[in-house]
């Protein structure tokens, strides 16, 4: 049996303000959602951080209704110029996540720990850019602005095609018109985080 008699959940919106529950004992358990956030509170012996897989994996897919990644080499390009670990650290910060091999979850039944995802290979990708002709367009990506990371990894994104010559547009859209957005049949992007 429990030992606890009774669980309140409280909605604290301000990440401010929750911390400040946390800190005057009016809330006793608290989701940190940053790397700084983990840090402190490891370093602070009067709290327990417990880390734990979310079971989610974010990436980038590819519109397939749009009629520029319907050549394989443009979707090659994009892919061999992203670096997963430089993206993962620079948005998600230090312990927050890990790299994925496939759009499974390492806690996922289904999991294959043996499937390879792309490798970056930045000689290769300027090549593909200047065989399809990529460095003479801008291609879009769209991003859910309401979750954690989104922004950060799709500005990553954008900086690492620019270093292979593609011109990345990145347009953020609150979670309503993105889902519009990304699981409409619109062919006028080439890319989505999710």
């Amino acid at each position: 049996a429990p030992s606890i008699d009774k669980v309140t959940f409280r909605i604290i919106s301000d990440l401010s303000a929750q911390e400040v529950a946390l800190m005057n004992g009016e809330v006793n358990f608290m989701e940190l959602a940053n790397a700084p956030a983990v840090a402190k509170y490891e370093a602070d012996p009067n709290f327990t951080v417990v880390k734990y897989p979310e079971g989610r994996v974010n990436y980038l897919a590819v519109n397939k209704f749009c009629e520029t990644v319907q050549d394989p080499k443009v979707v090659e390009a994009v892919f061999a110029a992203l670096n997963r670990d430089e993206i993962i650290a620079g948005a998600y910060g230090d312990g927050m996540a890990e790299s994925a091999n496939s759009i499974f979850s390492n806690v996922n039944t289904f999991y294959d720990p043996s499937v390879e995802g792309y490798t970056q290979d930045v000689e290769k990708a300027k090549q593909l850019v200047k065989e399809t002709g990529l460095d003479s367009k801008t291609l879009t990506l769209y991003f859910n602005s309401e979750r954690v990371y989104m922004k950060e990894s799709a500005q990553i994104i954008q900086q690492q095609l620019k270093n292979v010559g593609i011109n990345l547009e990145v347009i953020p859209l609150e979670s309503a018109g993105f889902f519009e957005k990304v699981f409409g049949t619109d062919g006028d992007y080439e890319f989505y985080l999710n």
